[in-house]
């Protein structure tokens, strides 16, 4: 890290803020997604967590991923 993340980080962290990955779990007031869609989105640096094995994210902040683009490429593309 070579202190570069240090105004972000507090340890424990989870690095990880370009994300790619199936819906599992979906609000029951959600519209527009379901169980199985794949998508793509953004978490902010100073919450991380996108290398953990699930994360959290407010539909709106979500984009569907075409079955054409693999994950590792569809996480990239919303990278500032």
């Amino acid at each position: 890290m070579d202190g570069l993340y240090k105004q972000f980080i507090t340890p424990p962290y989870v690095f990880g803020c370009e994300i790619a990955g199936t819906i599992v779990y979906i609000g029951k007031e959600v519209k527009g997604f379901k169980i199985s869609d794949h998508v793509v989105s953004f978490i902010s640096m100073d919450t991380g967590g996108g290398c953990a094995p699930y994360v959290s994210q407010k539909f709106y902040s979500l984009v569907k991923k075409p079955n054409t683009v693999p994950f590792e490429t569809a996480a990239v593309v919303l990278a500032p």
